[in-house]
C-alpha cells in the first residue's frame, strides 16, 4: 500500500473500478456500482453519477475488469476451517449470538432459561430421527450447565447432542450415547472425557466424530 495521502496533495490519480454488483459490507449503502481507489486506499464508493465530484476534480482511469463481477471487501481471519460450515449448517444454531444462514434465521440465546426455551422448539422441529437431534453453538458462559444430566431431564427418549459453540467439544444425553453404541469402557480413562456428563472434547471427542463421520460428511447432506 502507498503512503498516506496528505492534505493538500491527496493523490494526482483514481482509478475507479466497475463491477456487476459491489457488496460494500454497510448498512448505510449495502450495494454499489463502482469504487474508486488512490494510493491503494477507497476514497469513494457509489455510483459513476455519485463520484462525478472525484472524477471531475482528479485524472482518473475507468477499469472495467470487473465489470461482470460481485466485489466484495477482502478478509484476513487467521484460524479458519472452510469445512466446518459445511458441517455445521446442516444443524440449527442456537448460540448466543444471532445467526442469518443459507438454512434458515437462529436468534441468539444469552441466558439458561432462553437457551432452554428454543432448544425445545428447535427439538420439536426434528424429523429425521435416522439422526440425533444436534445443534450448535452452546457455550455455558451463557447457557449453563446443559450436560448429560440436564439433557437427559429434558429430552429421556431421543438422542439429543449439543455442539459447543467452540466446534470442539460434543455434549451428549445418554439415548445419545446408546445411538453412537458408545459404552463407557470404551473412554473409561482417556483423557478429555467426562461420561457422567456426557462432555468429550478435543482428542477425548474423536470416537464420537469417527462413528458421527458416514452421516455428517455424506456428500447429499
Amino acid at each position: 500500500m502507498s503512503a498516506p495521502a496528505t492534505a493538500t496533495a491527496p493523490f494526482e490519480h483514481l482509478t475507479v473500478y466497475r463491477a456487476r454488483r459491489i457488496r460494500t459490507m454497510t448498512d448505510a449503502l449495502p450495494s454499489a456500482e463502482a469504487v474508486a481507489v488512490a494510493n491503494g486506499r477507497i476514497v469513494s464508493v457509489g455510483t459513476l453519477e455519485s463520484l462525478k465530484p472525484w472524477l471531475e476534480a482528479f485524472a482518473h482511469t475507468i477499469d472495467d475488469r470487473f465489470a461482470g463481477d460481485v466485489l466484495l471487501p477482502g478478509f484476513i481471519d487467521p484460524h479458519v476451517h472452510p469445512s466446518l460450515p459445511a458441517v455445521t449448517t446442516q444443524f440449527p444454531f442456537l448460540a448466543p449470538d444471532d445467526w442469518t444462514l443459507p438454512n434458515g434465521s437462529f436468534p441468539g440465546a444469552t441466558t439458561s432459561d432462553t437457551f432452554i426455551a428454543r432448544l425445545k422448539e428447535l427439538y420439536a422441529q426434528h424429523d429425521d430421527w435416522s439422526v440425533p437431534f444436534i445443534v450448535w453453538g452452546f457455550h455455558p458462559l451463557w447457557h449453563g450447565d446443559q450436560y448429560r444430566p440436564q439433557l437427559d431431564a429434558l429430552f429421556p427418549d431421543r438422542p439429543v447432542v449439543l455442539w459447543h459453540r467452540s466446534f470442539h467439544e460434543l455434549i451428549l444425553n445418554t439415548p445419545a450415547l446408546k445411538w453412537f453404541d458408545l459404552k463407557e469402557e470404551e473412554v473409561r480413562g482417556r483423557p478429555e472425557t467426562n461420561w457422567d456428563r456426557g462432555h468429550f472434547w478435543e482428542n477425548g471427542a474423536q470416537p464420537l466424530v469417527v462413528k458421527l463421520g458416514p452421516v455428517i460428511f455424506d456428500p447429499a447432506r
